[in-house]
């Protein structure tokens, strides 16, 4: 059967490829700053020594964590199998009593994880807009809203934290605002 186990750094590499070839669209280097806020978060399962599935729980502390690149390679998926939600499972037992999850999911797979507990608290739609585009227009419209843009360097790094703490609701690790804002072919 299926066995589930904490992934290696080199499996990132196949989670991060499927989450691509399902149209995931995950940012290049994003497992970077995922994989230094919690390595131990990340799962894979594998079926006669090859992976075959993957979940990613990343904590944030111990009374927070999101779940993400959950996915079963093409051959198993949606067969009733259980493989991965074996996987699933495996990375949900894993997190600390009490724990606060959060997920972003496409909304035909919202009903599988309802079943699981969660709930929708909101809705996001994706967008596909270039930098330029998206900073022009802001700074063309910022000026009545009193925004001023800045590089992030020019920003003490405390005080990124504590902005990303208002937003987020929860601190995240400094390691993980670090790589996140500083990812080669990024702009902060």
């Amino acid at each position: 059967g299926c066995v589930v186990r904490l992934a290696a750094r080199e499996d990132v590499d196949w989670i991060m490829k499927i989450a691509d070839d399902m149209g995931w669209k995950p940012g290049c280097g994003d497992e970077e700053a995922y994989w230094a806020a919690d390595n131990t978060g990340f799962y894979v399962g594998e079926l006669n020594g090859q992976i075959i599935s993957s979940v990613a729980l990343v904590k944030y502390g111990s009374s927070f964590a999101n779940v993400g690149f959950y996915a079963v390679a093409e051959p198993y998926r949606e067969k009733g199998l259980g493989y991965g939600l074996k996987t699933f499972q495996t990375g949900m037992d894993s997190l600390p009593e009490g724990c606060n999850v959060t997920l972003d999911c496409k909304l035909v797979k919202e009903r599988m994880y309802e079943r699981s507990g969660f709930k929708r608290t909101w809705t996001t739609t994706r967008r596909l807009v270039s930098v330029s585009t998206a900073v022009s227009t802001f700074r063309d419209h910022s000026p009545s809203f009193g925004v001023v843009i800045k590089p992030v360097q020019e920003i003490s790094f405390d005080k990124i934290c504590r902005y990303d703490t208002e937003c987020f609701q929860k601190p995240r690790q400094p390691l993980f605002l670090e790589k996140w804002i500083t990812l080669p072919g990024r702009k902060s």
